[in-house]
């Protein structure tokens, strides 16, 4: 048996569809018993966890993270699964326990500083003000995460690009006032 989950910080109506796509191919591929689970960020949404199109019916289960109890998944104790803890209701109120333990596993540093940024940045679907916290305070070892780095990565390439990019209209511009035609400014 094989589980399909898909994670969801908001639902929209095109969802279900897709999901019952992706389990027919999946199905069809691998000829495996197959049970799909979203686990829905967004706790206020009431999405029905049935697709129907007249022609097929197809069920999964939804489970909403924003409704569970923190407290009750916290004695796990694996830091991997803290960043879905801090969408759940009371994680503001254990966040020092799982900083302990994400602390005192044997993960590496740089894992280390992977979980806890995504602790700061889930438990901003609950709560800026907390998710701000976090980052405060755990910025010295959220900087060495790999994770952030290539996020920063892609914001330098894009901010280049669009360097790049108002630049020429600039000079488009410029040319246009000079007196350029459309085809010399375009060559």
């Amino acid at each position: 048996e094989v589980y399909l989950i898909e994670l969801q910080g908001r639902w929209n109506s095109d969802k279900a569809r897709a999901l019952a796509e992706y389990y027919l191919a999946f199905s069809r591929k691998h000829k495996l018993t197959t049970k799909v689970i979203v686990f829905l960020f967004d706790a206020k949404s009431n999405p029905q966890s049935v697709f129907r199109d007249g022609t097929i019916t197809f069920r999964f289960k939804i489970v909403h993270l924003g409704r569970q109890q923190a407290r009750k998944y916290l004695h796990f104790r694996y830091p991997e699964i803290f960043p879905f803890i801090a969408l759940m209701k009371g994680a503001e109120k254990i966040i020092d326990e799982m900083e302990q333990i994400v602390y005192s596993s044997s993960s590496s540093r740089s894992e280390k500083a992977d979980i806890l940024s995504a602790i700061a940045v889930f438990a901003g679907f609950r709560d800026k003000k907390l998710s701000r916290k976090l980052r405060d305070r755990w910025r010295e070892i959220m900087i060495e995460s790999p994770v952030l780095d290539e996020i920063k990565a892609e914001g330098k390439a894009e901010g280049k690009a669009e360097g790049k990019a108002e630049g020429k209209i600039e000079a488009a511009r410029k040319m246009k006032v000079k007196g350029y035609s459309i085809v010399e400014i375009a060559e």
